[in-house]
């Protein structure tokens, strides 16, 4: 003879209820976790005797384009074999009570592990005016070129532009202008 019980319970034990919350708890955890998550290129630092330097989101790109006061430019690479680069250069001043920068073609420069230099292009000689307005033409503002002034403990931020061959495979970024600092970079950029 079989015996069933008087009273079935559907209700779950104490003990299941704490476990289903728990793992709930924890797998909302782990999805806002991963939903925070940023790929956000926080760059490079380096120091130099006066400057600080913060080089980022170093990446090719096939033109740079950019409206100013209403008129519309595209920088593009002289040579079909080139490519153009982009960085986001920060520069900080915490030692001097001034620092004046004169960023030209020679203010900053990449390198290979040869250590073959290409310096920066004038963005605003190598560009062609554009008819239509850039679909990003605010992505790369500002550039950084032509004469800066960083008083103490104050910092500059902008854009540079590199033409380099297509095959350059970039190692270093390197800044010239009023300190010298070398900043190593993820190869394969």
């Amino acid at each position: 003879m079989l015996s069933t019980p008087l009273h079935t319970s559907t209700r779950p034990h104490p003990n299941q209820r704490v476990v289903t919350m728990l793992a709930g708890t924890i797998g909302l955890t782990l999805l806002l976790a991963t939903a925070c998550i940023s790929t956000t290129d926080r760059g490079e630092w380096a120091r130099g005797n006066v400057l600080q330097i913060n080089v980022s989101n170093v990446q090719r790109v096939p033109e740079v384009a950019y409206t100013v006061e209403g008129q519309h430019y595209a920088i593009r690479p002289q040579s079909p074999d080139n490519t153009l680069v982009v960085a986001k250069v920060l520069l900080r001043n915490n030692k001097s009570a001034q620092v004046s920068l004169f960023v030209n073609h020679d203010a900053a420069f990449l390198a290979n592990r040869r250590l073959d230099r290409h310096g920066l292009i004038d963005p605003y000689v190598q560009r062609q005016v554009l008819d239509e307005p850039p679909a990003d033409g605010a992505r790369f503002l500002p550039l950084l070129w032509g004469v800066v002034d960083v008083p103490q403990n104050f910092q500059v931020e902008g854009w540079v532009v590199f033409e380099i061959p297509k095959d350059f495979t970039i190692y270093q970024f390197n800044w010239e202008q009023a300190d010298t600092i070398r900043v190593g970079l993820k190869e394969g950029i």
